[in-house]
């Protein structure tokens, strides 16, 4: 991922994970002190982040260059997630 502000990039990391077969997979990004829902085990552990909400795989937190945040403690994430077919999708 990269973060970009009037053309130099101001955040930036790398996110590697297994792919698994009938699988679905969902990626999120935001800009934000910590990942809201994600339920990470820390907010500053090294990357990947264990998170512990439904069907959460991991989460990883990239620093964003003091000069573009919005605010201190902001940092870009990606939280990505799983659902296995034989998972229940609604109410558990």
């Amino acid at each position: 991922m990269r973060l970009r502000r009037d053309g130099r990039v101001v955040g930036e990391g790398l996110a590697i994970w297994d792919l698994e077969a009938d699988v679905e997979w969902t990626a999120r990004v935001m800009r934000a002190p910590y990942p809201a829902g994600a339920a990470p085990e820390n907010n500053t552990g090294p990357n990947p982040i264990k998170c512990n909400w439904f069907w959460c795989h991991s989460v990883w937190r990239f620093e964003i260059n003091a000069d573009a945040r919005n605010y201190e403690d902001e940092a870009l994430w990606l939280w990505v997630s799983r659902v296995h077919p034989d998972e229940c999708v609604d109410l558990c």
